[in-house]
């Protein structure tokens, strides 16, 4: 009987850091709306489905570069070689235990921005951005990089006399 509630004692033990830990891997909503925050250039979109060839759209294959800005207050702005492109407001949501989800809106609730910005699970690091938006055979994955901004140099200043 000892060597049963041992068992079960260390079973529960190792099931218990396995699920903690696996938890511990699943960033937070906090977490990715921090790391999001900034300029994101588009390289790829890739579609599959069963039973059609793979896609991949580029900034090579369609001739147009792409850069998402994400702003602190739910903004995101898209431009399209360089000119604004559409405003939308993007909202983080998450299940508990569960990966953190994106969707895209204007202000008429809709999601137009579907050709530049899918919805679904996010990945986010410091400077990859994956939006893995072609589950249940219904959109395409995209990847972004993330933009560093110029740092702009001190002018060194004149002391006054």
């Amino acid at each position: 009987m000892k060597i049963l509630f041992a068992f079960l004692f260390l079973f529960g033990t190792l099931l218990s850091k396995q699920t903690a830990s696996a938890q511990e891997n699943i960033p937070n909503r906090t977490e990715t709306l921090k790391l999001l925050n900034g300029s994101w250039e588009w390289l790829e979109t890739s579609f599959v489905s069963r039973g059609v060839a793979p896609s991949q759209k580029t900034p090579e294959t369609t001739g147009r570069k792409v850069v998402v800005t994400f702003k602190p207050d739910n903004q995101a702005l898209v431009f399209v070689q360089g000119k604004l492109s559409g405003t939308f407001t993007y909202k983080l949501s998450q299940q508990p235990n569960d990966y953190v989800l994106i969707s895209f809106s204007d202000a008429m609730g809709n999601n137009p921005a579907k050709e530049f910005l899918e919805e679904g699970p996010l990945t986010v690091s410091a400077t990859e951005l994956y939006i893995a938006g072609g589950y249940n055979d219904a959109g395409s994955n995209q990847k972004f990089r993330k933009i560093e901004t110029e740092k702009i140099p001190k002018t060194k200043r004149k002391k006054r006399k």
